[in-house]
């Protein structure tokens, strides 16, 4: 089990890099998510990379409503 925390946590690392950098990659967040299911990452962690994918989705439907 000590297996997928360490694989969360690195995903979440990836994640903040990759943040400042500026790339932003939605199935990065997504996997995390589902790796983590709730149990691994900080509730603030967590709820960080909650907002980023609304963030996305928002961008996204404002970009579909402009074609």
């Amino acid at each position: 089990m000590g297996v997928l925390r360490d694989i969360t946590l690195a995903l979440y690392a990836a994640y903040q890099s990759c943040k400042t950098r500026g790339i932003h990659c939605r199935s990065l967040l997504g996997l995390l998510l589902e790796i983590d299911a709730g149990r691994y990452l900080e509730v603030s962690s967590r709820k960080n990379v909650e907002m980023e994918i609304t963030s996305y989705s928002q961008v996204r439907l404002y970009s579909l409503n402009q074609l």
